[in-house]
C-alpha cells in the first residue's frame, strides 16, 4: 500500500510536466560534428568550484564547446559538451535562440550541458563565488557558434553505441561518520552524519554513502566511408582536479580519444565527454591508502577503456532519432523564520563583498532562497538508435542514474547531468537526514526533499515518449543463495536491494513487507561470494542476485522494521552482516535482530554484537532475552571488520542457537527462558525495539522461518553463497606449524659431517637472538643479539638490540656467566672486540661501546661513523673484520649494486665525509681514516689467510673480490668488465637440508637451494679441517633452510675454484632437523673449533620480502623465539675441549709468540694487541720473525704488525719479496707500495716472471704505486706476458695511469695483438699527454699488418677517432706535424685504411659484418660520413638477415648523427621485426631521438603495437617529462593499478591451458629477456627454474612484476656525457666503472668520468603492462607453458 501512495505522487509530479516532443521515426542518419575555443583571451577571470572565489591568470590547456548535430530526415536534434563549471539557463537559452537561427534546428531539439570542471571560469556564481561577468558574456556566442559549425559539416554517418563497466575509475566519495564522530554544519546543527572527502582510510567513516555508476558509455559516429567523426562519452566521475584554468578530465579524454579510435588529423573528427550522474562520485578510493595518481595517469586509463569498448561497437546508417522535452516546477526548502533571521543579521552587512567562510556562504544564500520560492527545471529525453540519452540540470546522486538506468524502456541509456541548466545537488530523499554539504539549503542543493523522485518520474515519461514503449518493471531476479532460501519456504525474505525510500518488498510472495526508518543508504554492493572489499568491483554475476550486482542498504542510525503476527516461539533468523563499526567503538557495538514491542526492551529478545564493556568480548555475537538483567549468552568468534559473515539465529524451544558462517558447530547454544509468554508480533533489524544501539553496517538476504533450521539446512545455504567461512576472524592466536625444541632436543636434531661432533656452548636463558659474535683476550665471548628483528619491539620499529658478555667461570668449556653489556641498540649485528670494549654496527652508526667504571656495563658510547643505510634489518652494515692491511672491514649490507647507492658516511674522529654508495668499506677506528672496497656484501664480508676478501648475498653464496675497488679507482679511462669471481654457481645453488621443506611465499624456484646465504667464511685454522696449510675451506650458512654448507677452494689463477663437500647422508656440512633452527653466523673460534650462531626463530625471513599473503598468515608469528637462542661448538673429533684463551696476560713477546698460532683468530687477535700496547719490546722479536720463522703465516703477520707500528724498513719487504711462500711475496707487494726504493722496485720488478698468477697480479696494482719509469716498463712486461688473462690486464692498465708511455713502449715487441688489448684504456691518457711516441705504437697496434683489418680492430679504429673528435683534433692533424715522425706515418697508414674501408663497405663479396664495420668506420670521419650513413641505412631492409639489420641500426645509432631518427624513420617500412626492435633500441638510446619517435608514432607514422612492453615501460618512466607525456598519449596512459589487472585474469586460472601455444607466447613476449631451456636471452631470471611456481604465483609474478623484485633485477638508465641513454641491469660496480646488463643479452661497462646520472632501481626490469597483449585465455596457456617440462 505504501508503494502504491507513492508511486501516485510520482504519477501527479509527472502529469505536472509540461511536456513537448514526438516518438521516433526510421530514416538514413546525417551528422556533423565541431568545436569552438572558449578559453578567455584575458587574465585575471573568476573561478567557480569551491565554496569561496578563485582567480586564475592562465590557461593550463585550452577550453572548448564541442557540439554534435544528429538528423535522420525526420528529426535533427544538437547536443553541445562545454568546457565549464555550471551554466545558468538563462545563458544556455540565449545560446539555443542563436543556434536555432542560424541552423534551423528547434531550441526543443537542443541539449548543452557542462562538464563540471573545477578549473574554469565562472559563468554563473555559486556559492561564494561569483559570476565572472564578462567572460560569460561571451558563452552563448561561442556556443551557438559551435552549433551551427557541426550543423554545416552534415554528412551521411553511420551510428552505434557501446559501454564498458570501469569499477576502478570512479568511487563514492560522501562517506557515512560513525555515530560518534558527527559534525557540525554551517547552521551550529551537528547534523552531518555524510560528508565529502573523508580523507583516505579515515578512522572516522564507517562506509561509502551510496553506490557508484561505473558504465562509461560511447555514441560513436562515423562517415558513410568509416572514417570516424564524433565520439559522445558519458561517464560519472565529478571532476580530477587541475590547476585552473583546465578542462580537467573531460577534456583529456575528447582530445585524445581520436587518436585511440583511428581518427587522422584531416577528419575534424571531434571527441567529447559529458559528465553522468556524479554528484556523490570522484576518484579517490577513500578505502585504501593515497594513491599517486595524476591527470594524465587517469585521463590515459579512461581513454584505454573507451578504446577497449569502442573495437565492439557495431555501426549503422538508419535508424530512429526523437527527442522530449519537459518543464517541472518545484519548490525550494526555505529557512524558518529564526534561521531566516540569523540569515539577515549575517549577511545584511556584507553588501556586495565575497563571503569569507561557509557561514556567510549559507547565510546569504538563505537569502536567495527566500527571494526565489520555485525552480522551474528543464528535462529532456533524447533517443538515437536504440540509445537513451536523459538531460538533468542538476547535480544527481549515482544512484539515481542508475535507477533511469535500469527503468529505461530502451536496450542501453546513459545520462547527461548539468545539462540546460543548474540546479544544485537533488539527493534522494533518504540522503537528506544523513546531512552533509550536498543537502544544506542553498542555490546549490535548495530542491524540495522529494525532488529526486519527482525528476526520476518525468524523466521516465519523457524516455517512454522516445522510445514507443512503457518503461521497464524491475523483478525479482534470484542467484543459488536467493533460490536455496525460498526452496526452505520462508516467512518473510526482505532481499534489501531496493532503490527507492522507505519500502522493503517481501520476496517469499507471503506480502510481509517491511519498512525503513530514516538513517539508511540505499542500493550499496550487498554480500559477495568472495570479496569484502570497499571498491572492489561486485561479482556479477552473483550468487545472490544471479545476473545483476547484488544489492544491500547501510544502516546509520536508522532501523528494518515489520510486523509478523504468525512467528511462533519457535523460528528462525538468517541474514548476512557487515560490519562497519570497529568492535571496541561503544559498549554494544550494534543490535542485529530484536523482537519485542517498540519502545521496550524488558520483553524482547536481541541478537547483538559485542562492543567495549563486553569482557574482552568485542566483536562477539551474544544473545540476550529482556535489556540485560537476564542471561546474556556470548559467541566465541569475533566478526571481521568490514567482512561479510552469515549468521543464523535459531529458536527452538528453550534452546537458542547461533550458527556463523555456515559451521555445525553453533557460536552459542544455550538455554533461554522464553522473556513473553506470547511472542512479540514487531521485529527490528538493525537496532534494539527501544532504539538502544544501532548497527552500522550493511545488512542483506534477511529471511525469516517459522521453524527451527537444522544445522545441515544452514550450512546448505551457506554453501549456496560460494563463499568460504573467513577463518581470518577467530580471535584466538593462531599458532606454528612445529612447535619449538628445547636446546637439548633441538642439539639431537643436529646431522653434522663425519668426523666431526657438535656441543651446545651456550642457549638460552643466557643468550638470545644471536646474530653476530667474538671474544676478548680474555676468552670472553661477546655477542650481538638482534631482539628487535624484524620490525622493532612494537612492531613499529622500536630498537631493542643487545650486546651480551659470556663467561667460562669454571673452565668446562661451556659458558655458564651471562652479563648485559648494553641495550638499546638499534638492530645491531656486527661486532669486533677492541682495546677495552667492543665496535658493534648498528645502522645508522658504528659504536664503540667501553665500561670505564668496571661494573661490567657499558658506560661510555662513542659514534666512530655515521650514515650507515637503514631500511631493511637484513639489508645493513655488518661484518667488522680485522685485515692485514690494518684496517677493519665492513660489509655494507646491500644485496644488490644500487642498494644505498647514494649513502655517505661520516668518520667522527677525522671528520671526513665518505661518499661510499653500495659499496663495502673499511676504516681505522683509532684514526678515523674511511675509504670504499669492493661490494656489496649482503651479511659476512671475510679474508682468506693471506688477505683476499670474500662476499656472499642471498643468492649467491661466495664470491672473491679479484679487483679491489681502492686499486680501480686510480685510472679514470679505464672500465674493467669483472671485478670478482663468483665461487659456488650458478645462483641459488642447491642446498641439501635435513628439516622438512617449509612454505615459501615468493621465489618458489628456490626452495631447496640458497635463498638465504650468509656469513661466508674463509677457514683460516689448520685445525679445524685438518687439511694442512695449502687447503682452503669455505663454510656458508643458511638460515631459511636450517644448515651450514661446506665447500673445498682450490687455486685457479688469479682466483679459485669451488666445489660442495657433502656432509652426513648427503646433507649438508651441518644440518638440522628442527625447522625453528637458525644458523646466521659461523666463524672459527681460538681453539680451531666452527662456532655458530643459531638464532633459534620461527620465522627468519624478513616481512618485506613477503607478499601480502605471506604478511598476512604470519603477521603473529614475527617474533615467535625472540627469547632464544643457541650458539654451537662444531669440533673435528679429537680436537681437545675448549679452553677460553687469555692473551690479556702475555707480554710482547708472549704475543709475538702467538702470531705462530695455527688459529687465524689468535693471530688477529695478538696482531691488534700488539698494534694497541706498541711495546718498543716487540719490535725485536716481530724482525726475527718476518725473518726467519718457519711458518709462512707468522712471517706475514710479523710484516704487517711492523707496517702498523710504523717500524717496517724497505729492506725487510724486499727480503720478503723473495719469500718462498707466493702469499708472504704477494702481501710483500702490497707492503711496498708506501715504501718504494730503486732497490725495493728492481726486486718486485723480478715478480713479472713469477710463476703465481696472484703474485703477478698484486705486482700489477702495486706498480700503480711507483712513477719510476721501470715500474712502467715491468706493467709493460706484464701486459706483454700477462694479455689474455683478463684481470691481470685490468691492474695492468688500472695502474698505467702514469706510466701509458713505457707501458706501450716496453709491450710493444709482443706484438700488435698485446697492443690492441689496451689500446682503448691507453689511448685517452696519451692523447691527453700528448704522447706521440704512445700513439703511433698504440696506433700501429691498430692498423698495422698487410691483411683486411678484422671486425673488432675495424671497430677500435672507429672508436680511436671518435676519441679524436672529442678531443678536437684529426688523422690529418696527427699526419701533419713537422717533421713528419713515427705518428705521421701511422696516421697516413690509418687513413689508408680508411680509404680500404670505402672499397669493403661497398664489396658484396664480403660478409656483411665487415661492410658494416667498415661504413661504421667511415661514417667517424665528418668528409665521408653522409655517404657512410647512406651506406649503413641501405642495411635496414628485411631482405637481410635480423642480425645484419641489427648491427645496422646499432652502428648508425653510435654515431650519434642528428639525421639517424630520420633514417630509422625512412627505413621503417622496409624492416622485419628484428630489424624494428634493433632500430627501436637505437631511437631510444637518446632523449631527443626518444621524444622525435614517440611523436611520429603520434602522426601515425610508427604503430604502437610496434613497442613491447618492456620498451612502453621504458618510456612511461623516463626520465623526460616530455618523453613520459609523449608515451602516456602513445599508449593509452598510465597503466591500470596491478591489483585490478590481477583481479581482471584471476580467471584464467580457471581455464585450460594449451603449452604450445604459450611457447609462441612466450617468444613473443617474455624470450627478449628470459632464457628457457635453449630459446631466449639471459637478461631477467631464467625461466627453467619456475616449473613448480604456482599458477596463482605465475600469475602475479607476470602482471605485477613489482611486487617482489629479485636482488640484481631492478632496471637503470645510464645517461652519458653525450647524451648517449642505456637501459638494463648494473651487474658490476667500481669505483671507476658501472657495468650493464642491455636488453638484448649484451654486456656493456661506462667508465665513471663519461656518466653524466645513474637512475633507476624502483621498478623491476620486466615492465608492468604485459596485459594489453594477452587475454586470460592467453595467459592460461603461457603459464601452462612455463609450468611444462623443459625440452
Amino acid at each position: 500500500m505504501n508503494r502504491l501512495i507513492f508511486h501516485a505522487v510520482l504519477l501527479g509530479a509527472a502529469l505536472a510536466a509540461r511536456v513537448s516532443g514526438a516518438p521516433a521515426m526510421e530514416g538514413g542518419y546525417r551528422a556533423g560534428a565541431a568545436k569552438v575555443d572558449i578559453t578567455p583571451a584575458a587574465f585575471p577571470v573568476r573561478v567557480n568550484g569551491g565554496f569561496l572565489e578563485k582567480t586564475a591568470t592562465q590557461a593550463h590547456d585550452r577550453l572548448h564547446a564541442r557540439a554534435l548535430v544528429i538528423a535522420n530526415g525526420h528529426e535533427r536534434v544538437a547536443i553541445c559538451v562545454v568546457d565549464t563549471c555550471m551554466l545558468p539557463r538563462e545563458l544556455i537559452d540565449a545560446a539555443k535562440t542563436a543556434a536555432a537561427k542560424a541552423t534551423g534546428i528547434p531550441a526543443g531539439r537542443m541539449l548543452v550541458s557542462a562538464t563540471h570542471t573545477h578549473s574554469a571560469p565562472a559563468a554563473m556564481g555559486c556559492l561564494g563565488a561569483r559570476i565572472d561577468p564578462a567572460y560569460a558574456a561571451i558563452l552563448p556566442g561561442k556556443i551557438a557558434e559551435a552549433i551551427t559549425a557541426a550543423a554545416a559539416r552534415e554528412r551521411p554517418a553511420r551510428i552505434g553505441r557501446g559501454a564498458v563497466d570501469a569499477w576502478d575509475l570512479t568511487n563514492c566519495r560522501r562517506w557515512i561518520r560513525r555515530p560518534d564522530r558527527l559534525l557540525t554544519d554551517p547552521f551550529g546543527e551537528m547534523s552531518v552524519r555524510a560528508n565529502m572527502h573523508p580523507g583516505y582510510e579515515s578512522p572516522d567513516v564507517t562506509g561509502p554513502a551510496g553506490p557508484i555508476d561505473p558504465q562509461l558509455s560511447l555514441l560513436s559516429l562515423q562517415a558513410a566511408d568509416g572514417t570516424p567523426l564524433a565520439i559522445l562519452g558519458n561517464f560519472s566521475m565529478h571532476y580530477f582536479g587541475a590547476p585552473a584554468l583546465s578542462a580537467d578530465f573531460c577534456g583529456r579524454f575528447a582530445e585524445g580519444i581520436g587518436r585511440l579510435v583511428g581518427a587522422t588529423a584531416g577528419d575534424g573528427f571531434i571527441g567529447m565527454l559529458s559528465q553522468g550522474t556524479s554528484g556523490d562520485s570522484h576518484w579517490m578510493d577513500y578505502s585504501r591508502p593515497q594513491a599517486k595518481v595524476t591527470l594524465d595517469d587517469y585521463s590515459s586509463r579512461l581513454l584505454a577503456r573507451a578504446a577497449e569498448v569502442h573495437r565492439t561497437i557495431e555501426h549503422r546508417g538508419s535508424g530512429p532519432l526523437a527527442m522530449a522535452e519537459a518543464t517541472l516546477t518545484l519548490r525550494r526548502r526555505l529557512a524558518s523564520a529564526a534561521r531566516l533571521e540569523w540569515a539577515r543579521n549575517l549577511a545584511g552587512p556584507m553588501v556586495d563583498r565575497p563571503a569569507a567562510n561557509q557561514r556567510e556562504v549559507y547565510a546569504r544564500e538563505q537569502l536567495f532562497l527566500a527571494a526565489e520560492p520555485e525552480r522551474e527545471l528543464k528535462l529532456q529525453a533524447l533517443r538515437v538508435g536504440d540509445t537513451g540519452i536523459t538531460a538533468i540540470p542538476n547535480e544527481v546522486y549515482a544512484l539515481t542514474g542508475l535507477k533511469l538506468k535500469a527503468r529505461s524502456p530502451l536496450p542501453a541509456t546513459f545520462n547527461i547531468e548539468l545539462a540546460n541548466g543548474a540546479e544544485g545537488y537533488i539527493p534522494p530523499p533518504e540522503q537528506h537526514f544523513l546531512g552533509g554539504y550536498t543537502t544544506w539549503a542553498a542555490r546549490t542543493a535548495g530542491l524540495e526533499e522529494r525532488a529526486e523522485p519527482k525528476i526520476v518520474e518525468t524523466l521516465l515519461g519523457l524516455l517512454e515518449r522516445v522510445a514507443g514503449a512503457p518503461r521497464r518493471e524491475i523483478v525479482p531476479s534470484h542467484g543459488p543463495y536467493a533460490r536455496a532460501v525460498l526452496a526452505d519456504r520462508p516467512h518473510a525474505y526482505w532481499r534489501l536491494d531496493e532503490s527507492d525510500f522507505p519500502a522493503i518488498a517481501d520476496a517469499s510472495g507471503a506480502g510481509r513487507n517491511a519498512l525503513l526508518e530514516p538513517g539508511v543508504a540505499l542500493h550499496l554492493p550487498g554480500a559477495q561470494g568472495a570479496s569484502d572489499a570497499i571498491s572492489a568491483a561486485p561479482e556479477n554475476p552473483s550468487a545472490f542476485s544471479g545476473p545483476r550486482v547484488n544489492r544491500a542498504p547501510h544502516f546509520a542510525g536508522g532501523r528494518l522494521r515489520a510486523e509478523l503476527p504468525a512467528l511462533g516461539a519457535d523460528h528462525t533468523v538468517e541474514l548476512w552482516v557487515w560490519n562497519a563499526l570497529p568492535a571496541d567503538a561503544r559498549p554494544v557495538n550494534g543490535v542485529l535482530w530484536s523482537r519485542g514491542p517498540a519502545g521496550q526492551a524488558a520483553a524482547g529478545e536481541h541478537l547483538a554484537v559485542g562492543g567495549a564493556s563486553a569482557d574482552g568480548r568485542a566483536g562477539r555475537l551474544f544473545f540476550q532475552a529482556g535489556d540485560g538483567r537476564a542471561a546474556t549468552f556470548h559467541g566465541r568468534t569475533a566478526l571481521g571488520f568490514r567482512r561479510w559473515h552469515h549468521i543464523a539465529l535459531v529458536r527452538s524451544g528453550d534452546r537458542v542457537r547461533v550458527h556463523l558462517d555456515g559451521r555445525a558447530e553453533p557460536e552459542i547454544d544455550a538455554a533461554v527462558t522464553p522473556a513473553a509468554t506470547k511472542p512479540a508480533k514487531e521485529v527490528f533489524l538493525a537496532g534494539r525495539c527501544d532504539g538502544f544501539a544501532p548497527f552500522e553496517g550493511r545488512l542483506d538476504e534477511v529471511a525469516v522461518y517459522d521453524r527451527a533450521l537444522t544445522a545441515a539446512e544452514i550450512a546448505a545455504h551457506f554453501a549456496s553463497s560460494g563463499r568460504a567461512a573467513p577463518a581470518a576472524t577467530l580471535t584466538r592466536m593462531p599458532v606454528p606449524d612445529v612447535e619449538p625444541l628445547s636446546p637439548e632436543e633441538s642439539l639431537r636434531k643436529l646431522h653434522v659431517a663425519p668426523g666431526f661432533r657438535v656441543e651446545l656452548a651456550a642457549a638460552e636463558p643466557l643468550v638470545a637472538d644471536p646474530v653476530a659474535f667474538d671474544w676478548d683476550s680474555r676468552g670472553r665471548l661477546w655477542i650481538v643479539e638482534m631482539a628487535d628483528y624484524p620490525l622493532g619491539l612494537d612492531g613499529k620499529g622500536a630498537p631493542g638490540g643487545r650486546i651480551r658478555v659470556l663467561e667460562d667461570t669454571d673452565a668446562d668449556g661451556r659458558y655458564d656467566r651471562s652479563t648485559l653489556f648494553a641495550e638499546g641498540l638499534n638492530f645491531p649485528n656486527g661486532i669486533i672486540t677492541w682495546r677495552d670494549g667492543v665496535i658493534v654496527t648498528a645502522a645508522p652508526h658504528i659504536l664503540f661501546l667501553r665500561d670505564t667504571d668496571g661494573d661490567g656495563k657499558a658506560d661510555s658510547r662513542e659514534l666512530l661513523v655515521s650514515g650507515l643505510f637503514e631500511g631493511n634489518q637484513q639489508l645493513r652494515a655488518n661484518g667488522l673484520r680485522w685485515g692485514l692491511d690494518n684496517w677493519v672491514h665492513v660489509a655494507s649490507g646491500g644485496h644488490h649494486r644500487g642498494h644505498g647507492a647514494a649513502t655517505k658516511l661520516k668518520s667522527h674522529r677525522s671528520g671526513a665525509e665518505v661518499a661510499t654508495g653500495s659499496r663495502d668499506f673499511r676504516f681505522r677506528p683509532d684514526t678515523g681514516e674511511l675509504e670504499p672496497q669492493s661490494g656489496p656484501t649482503q651479511f659476512g664480508r671475510n679474508r682468506d689467510n693471506w688477505g683476499r676478501w670474500f662476499g656472499t648475498q642471498n643468492s649467491n653464496p661466495l664470491w672473491h673480490y679479484v679487483l679491489p675497488d681502492h686499486y680501480l679507482a686510480r685510472n679514470p679511462a679505464f672500465a674493467a668488465e669483472q671485478t670478482l669471481v663468483q665461487l659456488l654457481t650458478p645462483a641459488n645453488p642447491p642446498v641439501f637440508p635435513a628439516s622438512a621443506a617449509e612454505k615459501r611465499y615468493h621465489s618458489f624456484h628456490q626452495a631447496g637451494r640458497f635463498t638465504s646465504a650468509c656469513s661466508a667464511v674463509l677457514t683460516r685454522d689448520q685445525r679445524t679441517f685438518g687439511t694442512g696449510e695449502g687447503a682452503l675451506d669455505a663454510l656458508v650458512c643458511e638460515p631459511f633452510h636450517n644448515l651450514v654448507q661446506h665447500a673445498r677452494l682450490t687455486d685457479r689463477g688469479v682466483s679459485f675454484y669451488a666445489e660442495r663437500r657433502p656432509g652426513m647422508d648427503g646433507f649438508d656440512f651441518l644440518s638440522s632437523e628442527d625447522r625453528w633452527c637458525r644458523p646466521v653466523m659461523v666463524r672459527e673460534g681460538p681453539d680451531g673449533a666452527l662456532w655458530v650462531a643459531d638464532m633459534y626463530r620461527y620465522i627468519i625471513e624478513h616481512p618485506q620480502f613477503l607478499p601480502q599473503r605471506g604478511k598476512d598468515e604470519l603477521m603473529a608469528h614475527y617474533r615467535l623465539g625472540d627469547d632464544r637462542g643457541r650458539i654451537y661448538r662444531v669440533s673435528r673429533e679429537g680436537l681437545p675441549p675448549f679452553r677460553a684463551p687469555r692473551l690479556d696476560r702475555l707480554d710482547a713477546a708472549g704475543l709475538v709468540a702467538a702470531l705462530r698460532s695455527p688459529g687465524g683468530w689468535e693471530r688477529d687477535q695478538a696482531h691488534q694487541m700488539l698494534l694497541w700496547r706498541s711495546d718498543p719490546a716487540a719490535i725485536a722479536p716481530l724482525r726475527a720473525l718476518a725473518a726467519g720463522a718457519a711458518e709462512p703465516l707468522a712471517r706475514l703477520h710479523a710484516l704487517c704488525v711492523l707496517d702498523g707500528l710504523g717500524r717496517l724498513t724497505p729492506e725487510e719487504v724486499t727480503h720478503a719479496l723473495a719469500d718462498h711462500h707466493p702469499g708472504v711475496r704477494e702481501n710483500a707487494l702490497r707492503l711496498a707500495e708506501t715504501r718504494i726504493t730503486p732497490a725495493l722496485l728492481s726486486a718486485a720488478a723480478e715478480l713479472a716472471a713469477d710463476p703465481e698468477p696472484k703474485v703477478r697480479l698484486q705486482l700489477a696494482f702495486s706498480l700503480g704505486a711507483s712513477t719510476d719509469p721501470l715500474a712502467g716498463a715491468t706493467l709493460g712486461r706484464l701486459l706483454a706476458n700477462d694479455a689474455t688473462e683478463p684481470m691481470i690486464l685490468a691492474a695492468v692498465l688500472t695502474s698505467a695511469v702514469h706510466h701509458g708511455a713505457a707501458v706501450t713502449a716496453s709491450a710493444a715487441p709482443a706484438g700488435r695483438d698485446v697492443l690492441g688489448r689496451a689500446a682503448d684504456a691507453l689511448l685517452p691518457a696519451a692523447l691527453v699527454a700528448g704522447d706521440r711516441g704512445s700513439i703511433a705504437l698504440l696506433l700501429e697496434a691498430i692498423v698495422g699488418g698487410s691483411g683486411p683489418l678484422p671486425l673488432e680492430t675495424t671497430d677500435l679504429l672507429r672508436r680511436f677517432l671518435v676519441l679524436l673528435s672529442e678531443r678536437g683534433t684529426s688523422l690529418s692533424t696527427l699526419q701533419a706535424a713537422q717533421p713528419p715522425d713515427r705518428l705521421s706515418a701511422a696516421a697516413a697508414r690509418a687513413k689508408a685504411r680508411i680509404n680500404e674501408s670505402r672499397g669493403r663497405a661497398a664489396d658484396p663479396s664480403i660478409r656483411p659484418a665487415d661492410r658494416i664495420a667498415a661504413a661504421a668506420l667511415l661514417a667517424a670521419e665528418v668528409p665521408s660520413r653522409p655517404g657512410a650513413l647512406a651506406s649503413l641505412a641501405g642495411w635496414l631492409d628485411a631482405r637481410h638477415p635480423p642480425a645484419v639489420q641489427a648491427a645496422a641500426a646499432r652502428a648508425l645509432a653510435a654515431t650519434a648523427a642528428a639525421e639517424i631518427p630520420t633514417l630509422f624513420a625512412a627505413a621503417w617500412s622496409r624492416l622485419g621485426p628484428a630489424g624494428r626492435d634493433a632500430t627501436l633500441a637505437g631511437w631510444l638510446g637518446r632523449g631527443p631521438w626518444a621524444v622525435d619517435l614517440l611523436e611520429r608514432v603520434e602522426r601515425g607514422e610508427i604503430p604502437p603495437a610496434a613497442f613491447d612492453t618492456t620498451q612502453r615501460g621504458r618510456l612511461l618512466r623516463h626520465e623526460s617529462r616530455e618523453v613520459q607525456r609523449l608515451a602516456q598519449k602513445a599508449f593509452g596512459g598510465a597503466m591500470p593499478t596491478r591489483v585490478a589487472v590481477i583481479e581482471r585474469y584471476v580467471p584464467a586460472l580457471a581455464l585450460n591451458g594449451d603449452a604450445a601455444r604459450g611457447r609462441e607466447l612466450y617468444r613473443a613476449a617474455c624470450s627478449a629477456c628470459h632464457k628457457r631451456g635453449e630459446e631466449g636471452r639471459d637478461v631477467g631470471p631464467d625461466l627453467a627454474s619456475v616449473t613448480s611456481h604456482t599458477p596463482e604465483r605465475l600469475l602475479s609474478s607476470i602482471l605485477d612484476p613489482n611486487a617482489d623484485i629479485q636482488p640484481g633485477y631492478a632496471a637503470f638508465t645510464c645517461t652519458l656525457q653525450d647524451g648517449e641513454q642505456a637501459y638494463g641491469l648494473i651487474v658490476s660496480e667500481t669505483a671507476g666503472s658501472v657495468t650493464l646488463k642491455l636488453l638484448d643479452g649484451s654486456r656493456r661497462t661506462f667508465r665513471r668520468n663519461e656518466i653524466a646520472s645513474l637512475e633507476g632501481g624502483a621498478a623491476s626490469l620486466m615492465p608492468e603492462g604485459l596485459e594489453s597483449a594477452i587475454q586470460p585465455q592467453g595467459l592460461a596457456d603461457l603459464i601452462a607453458f612455463l609450468r611444462g617440462p623443459l625440452r
